[in-house]
């Protein structure tokens, strides 16, 4: 139900490329903020590099959020009859670790979201063939038969659990079927859990390609993850903050 107390919130209309990602033009002291955007409910998530006029003019960033939602039974028999729906969007590798694993749902989420991340990395989103590109990650567990979804979710020891878990992984990102080794190129891949409402989900970070992989770890990266309903109360209570006259700071900066 639309809350009316939004009703005459100012609608910024951000040009977008002839592929359809938004962008915020450079301006004469600083070049265009290098951001990715997603949403699923709950959740609208924001990631951008904090200083873009430090970075590699090639750097690309893209995020996709993704909760883990359940099959419609009434459609699909399993999860795998839903998963292979979607069989021709991945290569013969990757679709290997989904049927291999002992989550095959939960495993086909984390896959897609790291496709959907990378075709928003280079700005051409769903026009971008998901079978003409593979992903391969340098997980040992990956190449001993345990899934993605075993490596995220696996038991922490105390020393290495924080509040606000972020996984970092590296990946070779490649052409299907390309024989030319340089078309092959290195990305990092971050995944933060999303837990909410008795469901699990993850957002998905995308950044390369990297020539230098230490430089490109050591980037700063600013990342939101709200709901919703906590995205509109924020801006309602920052319209009212502008009636009254006050300055407060902004949450997602």
């Amino acid at each position: 139900q639309t809350d009316p107390t939004t009703m005459d919130l100012p609608v910024v209309d951000l040009p977008r490329t002839e592929y359809g990602k938004p962008f915020i033009p450079p301006t004469d002291d600083s070049d265009a903020p290098l951001f990715s955007v997603s949403h699923q409910f709950p959740f609208v998530g924001i990631c951008r590099i904090l200083d873009a006029n430090d970075i590699p003019q090639n750097l690309r960033l893209g995020m996709d959020i993704v909760m883990f939602d359940e099959i419609n039974s009434r459609l699909y028999s399993s999860e795998m009859d839903f998963c292979r729906v979607f069989q021709r969007s991945f290569a013969p590798g990757e679709w290997s670790c989904i049927e291999r694993a002992q989550y095959p749902l939960q495993e086909f989420y984390l896959r897609w979201a790291i496709k959907e991340a990378y075709t928003k990395a280079l700005g051409k989103g769903m026009s971008l063939k998901f079978d003409s590109f593979q992903t391969k990650l340098d997980v040992a567990a990956c190449r001993y038969g345990w899934s993605l979804w075993d490596h995220l979710e696996r038991p922490r020891t105390p020393s290495s659990q924080t509040n606000e878990e972020v996984h970092r992984l590296w990946g070779t990102i490649s052409k299907v079927n390309s024989v030319d080794t340089t078309e092959s190129e290195r990305w990092l891949l971050m995944f933060i859990p999303l837990p909410s409402c008795g469901k699990n989900g993850y957002a998905c970070i995308c950044f390369g390609p990297a020539e230098n992989e230490k430089a490109l770890c050591e980037t700063s990266l600013s990342r939101l993850d709200t709901t919703l309903s906590e995205l509109i109360q924020f801006h309602v209570a920052a319209r009212e903050t502008e009636k009254n006259g006050t300055v407060t700071n902004d949450k997602c900066a």
